[in-house]
């Protein structure tokens, strides 16, 4: 079979040789609908009825140093790096690749933005993103409270899926 056949093929997904005669091989989409991270919808979601960008923008003050512009975006982005396996700031670059910008309601910010913000912290800014945690969980308990649905934060969670203790 002649690999060199469908090179010029176009699809969703496009594969093609790197090397001549060789197994490695380059991917890429060509599909500008793409979207890598879905599920982010959910997440994204959760933080708008909590309010977590609102939130973070009124709880953490960095001061007059570099990075301390729009906290809630920042923090958004790297939570939403987080979940879709991101393990360092430059992962949060996948966040801006085909359409995945578009299923989110915040702008997604750029890793070396990220790096000055988180920089910019110091031990005493921890205690305001302590009490960002403190402010969503309550926001959390409180929207759950007044729901009349059957809601999964009224319910034990560590009985359920964890030995007692844990």
């Amino acid at each position: 079979m002649n690999n060199q056949k469908n090179i010029n093929q176009k699809g969703t997904f496009l594969v093609s040789p790197a090397y001549h005669k060789s197994s490695k091989f380059l991917i890429s989409f060509d599909d500008k609908k793409s979207v890598s991270h879905a599920g982010l919808v959910l997440i994204d979601e959760l933080a708008n009825k909590l309010d977590l960008i609102k939130a973070a923008d009124n709880l953490i003050d960095l001061g007059n140093v570099a990075g301390r512009a729009n906290p809630g975006q920042k923090i958004m982005t790297l939570i939403e790096s987080l979940v879709v396996g991101g393990d360092c700031i430059d992962d949060a670059d996948i966040l801006r690749s085909g359409s995945t910008s578009n299923i989110v309601s915040h702008k997604v910010m750029a890793p070396s933005t990220l790096g000055t913000f988180l920089r910019s912290f110091t031990f005493g800014h921890l205690k305001q993103l302590d009490k960002l945690t403190a402010e969503l969980l309550k926001t959390a308990w409180n929207f759950n409270i007044s729901s009349k649905n059957d809601n999964l934060l009224r319910k034990p969670l560590v009985g359920a899926h964890y030995p007692t203790g844990i």
